[in-house]
């Protein structure tokens, strides 16, 4: 009975004709295929080459006035603390009265130790900001939404995207790097099992082999005992060791249908692997050849990051100017609608809102209501609204109530305010900015729902969103906790 490769194909047809050629010449099918995992090249992305380093944060984030820190708030900026000396003497040379020799040494000891404390505790610092500023903001983390404002000036809006683009190259470089990295590892790790797969092809190949063997031996002096039996009409053994003979034969049949069904198994299981190893080949193979240039790249991407990085600075001054005409324009528009509220209730004309608000434009969130803090010029700004984008473009009303402005405004483009009445306490209003087209006007009642807009790009904007903002008696306050 020799049958290991017709068992070993009913398990893997495609194994069976390895398993067939593999006698005597088994360690042939250890050889690995190619392409050989060739070393990574080298893709370094930290620290990136930048013409000066970024500025160090602000010690404070958080500005509820709306004003905009100066350079004298940065860290490093002033004159580094004390004008003393360390002497214990003014200007006019007079010694402090009490102070032994004893005490002035363990005073320059403790100053000493604090000193050293402060250097290491600088250079901790420094590490960390080099190892910050070298990670790129990749675009949709909190970082790249301050980096990228609608309401920003044109010059900062065009500079930062430059410079988030680059990052965004850089980082793809990163990726694609450790993707190499992965499938380097997972197909030194598909090479380690094949072999030790090989290892346990051949033992079982040799386990099958002898169990035939035996089998051949047993089964051929079972016939030839049979076969004399005939000849000479008397039986050449006892009955019980036929019966014998014969369940070991038995014995010896299974064992070898067991071992021909193992060895088929792990050679097709060695083949899986095979072919495993020959994917993560091929798709190192791609990823190498999107790394063919990636050091010039990185260069270039690197220029780039360098360049939108001095734009960005060279932009802060307009920035904060618009700003600032954005801040006191909100003012200006927060006395007239107080006004314009005031007015409407003297007249018994107020539309009372349910204080029930929906959004007022079927999109997502793109900057929330607040503080925001620039992560390369390191400044805060109040943002007054919530803006929205997307959706259908159609402008809502967030409640029932009267139209009480539509203006058009420096920051604000075309301005619409609805007034919703007393809401717990106060009298509520909500603003609609930037629109591309009025749909209502002025003493106009609406509905919650009803159409009232257009969104548009007008006044301080760089893309079409819809600034949303909600005031309390002329205030404004976080749209958000209205929904």
């Amino acid at each position: 009975m020799r049958g290991p490769v017709a068992v070993a194909a009913a398990v893997a047809t495609t194994a069976a004709v390895l398993v067939a050629g593999s006698t005597g010449s088994a360690s042939a099918d250890l050889t690995l295929p190619s392409p050989s995992l060739s070393p990574l090249p080298t893709v370094s992305v930290e620290p990136l080459p930048t013409e000066a380093p970024l500025p160090l944060p602000s010690t404070s984030v958080s500005d509820p006035t709306g004003t905009l820190p100066g350079a004298g708030s940065l860290p490093g900026t002033g004159d580094g603390g004390s004008t003393s000396d360390g002497s214990g003497s003014d200007a006019g040379g007079s010694s402090t009265a009490g102070t032994d020799d004893a005490s002035a040494a363990t005073g320059a000891t403790a100053s000493t130790a604090t000193a050293g404390r402060t250097t290491e505790s600088a250079k901790d610092r420094l590490r960390e900001k080099r190892a910050r500023d070298a990670t790129p903001m990749i675009a949709g983390t909190p970082q790249a939404k301050d980096l990228l404002d609608d309401e920003n000036s044109p010059q900062l809006q065009a500079a930062g995207q430059a410079f988030l683009t680059a990052d965004q190259g850089i980082a793809e470089i990163a990726r694609q790097k450790r993707i190499m990295a992965r499938l380097q590892q997972d197909a030194a790790e598909q090479a380690q099992l094949y072999r030790a797969l090989g290892t346990d092809v051949l033992t079982a190949q040799t386990t099958a082999e002898s169990m035939h063997e035996r089998y051949d031996s047993v089964r051929h002096e079972l016939v030839a005992g049979a076969r004399a039996a005939y000849v000479t009409g008397q039986p050449t053994t006892d009955d019980g060791t036929a019966t014998g003979l014969a369940a070991a034969a038995t014995r010896l049949r299974d064992g070898s249908t067991r071992a021909d069904l193992r060895w088929g198994v792990l050679t097709a299981r060695r083949e899986a692997v095979r072919g495993d190893f020959e994917r993560l080949a091929d798709r190192y193979a791609e990823a190498k050849r999107r790394l063919v240039d990636a050091n010039q790249r990185l260069a270039a991407l690197a220029a780039q990051r360098s360049d939108a990085l001095q734009a960005v600075r060279a932009a802060k001054g307009g920035d904060v100017a618009l700003h600032r005409a954005r801040l006191a324009e909100s003012g200006q528009l927060g006395a007239q609608v107080r006004a314009a509220s005031d007015r409407l209730e003297r007249s018994g004309e107020t539309v009372q809102g349910t204080g029930d608000f929906r959004r007022p434009l079927d999109g997502q969130v793109t900057s929330a209501y607040g503080m925001r803090f620039h992560p390369i010029l390191h400044y805060t700004k109040l943002h007054t609204g919530t803006d929205f984008a997307g959706g259908d473009s159609l402008v809502r009303a967030a409640d029932d109530g009267r139209v009480i402005m539509t203006v058009v405004s420096s920051a604000y483009g075309n301005f619409t305010v609805i007034d919703h009445g007393v809401i717990d306490g106060k009298r509520v209003t909500t603003a609609y900015a930037h629109q591309a087209q009025f749909l209502v006007e002025e003493g106009q009642e609406v509905r919650k729902g009803q159409q009232i807009g257009i969104v548009g790009s007008t006044g301080y904007s760089t893309g079409p969103h819809l600034h949303f903002e909600v005031r309390e008696d002329g205030a404004v306050v976080d749209p958000m906790s209205w929904f």
